[in-house]
């Protein structure tokens, strides 16, 4: 059996003094990090258009324990360069999540993909609900949504309870009437229905 993707989905504000430098941080050393890891299947921006915090970016990993081997502990935590410390104390709603890719398992972030829906909520653990049950759930929800490229369902792999989905789209026509409150959880909660675009590089 091939080991499902691992995921890292981080979102913040920036520092109001200095947007500016945030950028330029984030593009020019903390992005080209991560990417230059051998297990970082992927490496995306984004700008929140519907929601908070503003900025989110999300990493596609070849398997959950990425974010425990050598190369990764080598850039993060008490290894932060001094311009990622200086900026990372500054910035504000720091939200970070690291998942298991249960639906399909090994699908990569989209390319063609203009914006996401991302959803997080959480499941009653009382009551069982097995992943496929989720899956068809979240499957009935996405049919009605129109340009979708895909959905890839995460379990929060510090909380069982706690799971998220990125519904892709190609085109950003109707995102805002999404119909994520007819999302039908077995006795759970959404907690973010946040609505993304792409951020693009400064050159």
């Amino acid at each position: 059996m091939v080991e499902p993707f691992g995921a890292l989905m981080v979102m913040m504000d920036p520092p109001a003094a200095d947007e500016s430098e945030f950028h330029d941080w984030y593009d020019i050393e903390h992005v080209p990090e991560r990417a230059a890891i051998e297990n970082f299947l992927s490496v995306e921006r984004f700008v929140c258009l519907d929601g908070w915090p503003k900025y989110m970016a999300c990493y596609d990993l070849k398997h959950p324990n990425v974010l425990k081997e050598d190369a990764y502990l080598a850039i993060s935590g008490d290894k932060f360069s001094p311009w990622s410390k200086r900026i990372i104390s500054q910035i504000h709603g720091w939200t970070r999540m690291e998942g298991i890719q249960i639906y399909p398992g090994n699908l990569l972030l989209n390319s063609s993909g203009k914006c996401v829906r991302l959803l997080c909520f959480k499941i009653n653990l009382k009551i069982k609900v097995s992943d496929n049950e989720l899956i068809e759930k979240v499957r009935i929800f996405t049919d009605e949504i129109k340009s979708i490229l895909q959905f890839r369902i995460f379990n929060q792999t510090n909380d069982d309870n706690q799971y998220y989905v990125i519904v892709e789209l190609g085109s950003p026509i109707g995102i805002s009437d999404l119909p994520w409150m007819k999302l039908n959880l077995p006795n759970g909660s959404i907690d973010l229905a946040n609505i993304y675009s792409r951020y693009w590089r400064r050159s």
